[in-house]
C-alpha cells in the first residue's frame, strides 16, 4: 500500500471521532470489517505508530503522515502481482509445469525494470476440474 487513500482515511476518522484516540485497540472495532483484507494489517501498524509517537492527522495531511510512517518504519509490505522493486503490475511470468510442493506454489517472473524474482503462495487443495471447468466428483 503506497497511500492511505480517501476511503481508509474516512473509515479511520469515524473511529477516531467516536473513541477520541488513534489507538488501534480502541478504534479498530468501528471500521475493521469495512477494511480490505490486504490493507488491514498495515493500517493497524500505521495507527499503532501514530498512537505510540503522539502523531495526529486530519483531512489535509493524512497522506503526509502515512508517508512518514512508511519512511521511518521502513515498512515495505509488498503487493502480490506487483514488482517488489518498482511496484509495476506488468510482470512477465515464466511458465512452470512444476506442481506445488509442501503447500507452496512459486511463480518466477521478470520485470521491465530489470528485476527478476519469484512469488510464493500457500496453496490448499480444493478439488479436481475437468477440461471444461466442471468439478469432478466420485
Amino acid at each position: 500500500m503506497n497511500k492511505l487513500g480517501d476511503r481508509n482515511y474516512s473509515l479511520i476518522s469515524q473511529g477516531v471521532k467516536s473513541a477520541g484516540s488513534y489507538n488501534p485497540n480502541e478504534i479498530f472495532c468501528y471500521f475493521e470489517e469495512q477494511l480490505y483484507m490486504n490493507e488491514s494489517e498495515e493500517i493497524e501498524k500505521f495507527l499503532q505508530w501514530v498512537h505510540d509517537n503522539g502523531k495526529h492527522f486530519g483531512h489535509g495531511n493524512y497522506e503526509k503522515v502515512f508517508a512518514e510512517f512508511k519512511e521511518v518504519t521502513g515498512d515495505k509490505l509488498f503487493t502480490p502481482l506487483h514488482c517488489p522493486k518498482c511496484d509495476s503490475d506488468d510482470l512477465h511470468y515464466k511458465y512452470s509445469a512444476q506442481p506445488p510442493t509442501g503447500g507452496q506454489a512459486v511463480f518466477k517472473f521478470d520485470c521491465d525494470c530489470g528485476f527478476s524474482g519469484s512469488e510464493s503462495y500457500t496453496v490448499e487443495f480444493e478439488c479436481f476440474f475437468d477440461n471444461d471447468g466442471n468439478a469432478v466428483k466420485r
